[in-house]
């Protein structure tokens, strides 16, 4: 069963979009700064745009090189408390053109609770707790918002060679809007050696899906939904001896599915709506499954 956001996290969510909310503004520095003051274990904060600081936040930006991503040496942040963020943007981005920021070699030993986000990129960073997102986005109105006033803000959601030690859920976009919000896993460990880890994620009607390269470690449980995303990859994963739960929904024939060069070692279960001229599912890759 798919788990969901906390209740009290909901009910904020649906209230953020009923009434016109203006965000404050933090630096990065300054999010850290505001971590590390927290007294209690439990680190809130809501309706807030985390920019970038063009003296103060250089550790946070890197460079791309002939499609390779170069950063600057840094020492690895860790996060002690448990992070509930609610309605906050971080001006990321992985475009070449301008400056490419993320966040970059962070430990997370706690849960992360993060809910109605548009923006946030993860780079060789770590959870060893929880880690719930859901984005709750209806229409693009905050996006066209935020990109119209930010030069560095894109909508995209993404997990590059970062290691997830506990639960995964992640709600990326909603069935009934279309969000321009783009979804990225790359080369990402999922590792369930001492308990069954439960990874569930799902995108509904955004502009891309990339679920690549990914290595999954010991026995757990993979639920993957797609549904009418534009693009969507599913590509290179060694999936190990997870229970996978694949299922795509779309009535979309434009829609491009690209599902190949993955591995499988134990059952799988395949939801596939219909086919289309535009998908590409090699079926060698669910050989005896």
């Amino acid at each position: 069963m798919k788990k969901t956001i906390t209740l009290v996290f909901l009910l904020v969510s649906i209230t953020l979009f009923s009434q016109k909310i203006k965000l404050k503004k933090y630096s990065h520095t300054e999010f850290f700064q505001l971590i590390a003051a927290e007294k209690d274990s439990v680190f809130q904060l809501q309706d807030a745009f985390i920019y970038y600081d063009k003296k103060k936040d250089t550790t946070f930006t890197y460079e791309i090189v002939n499609d390779q991503y170069r950063f600057k040496p840094k020492d690895t942040i860790y996060i002690d408390k448990q992070l509930e963020l609610v309605n906050i943007h971080f001006e990321h981005n992985k475009d070449e053109i301008g400056q490419p920021i993320a966040f970059q070699n962070i430990v997370f030993n706690k849960d992360v609770i993060i809910a109605d986000i548009t923006s946030v990129l993860f780079f060789n960073c770590v959870f060893k707790g929880v880690l719930e997102i859901d984005t709750s986005v209806l229409g693009n109105d905050q996006i066209n918002e935020l990109e119209a006033k930010y030069l560095d803000y894109d909508p995209d959601i993404g997990f590059y060679n970062t290691t997830f030690y506990s639960d995964v859920v992640l709600d990326i976009g909603s069935i009934e809007n279309f969000s321009s919000i783009s979804f990225s896993m790359f080369f990402s460990t999922f590792n369930s050696s001492n308990k069954r880890n439960e990874i569930e994620i799902y995108t509904n009607n955004i502009a891309e899906t990339h679920f690549d390269h990914g290595e999954f470690i010991g026995n757990g449980f993979l639920g993957l939904g797609l549904d009418t995303s534009m693009f969507n990859s599913i590509f290179g994963n060694n999936f190990g001896d997870f229970r996978v739960d694949f299922r795509k929904a779309s009535f979309n024939s434009s829609n491009t599915y690209l599902v190949e060069e993955n591995t499988f070692n134990k059952d799988l279960l395949l939801i596939i709506d219909e086919f289309s001229i535009s998908n590409t599912y090699r079926w060698s890759q669910w050989e005896n499954k």
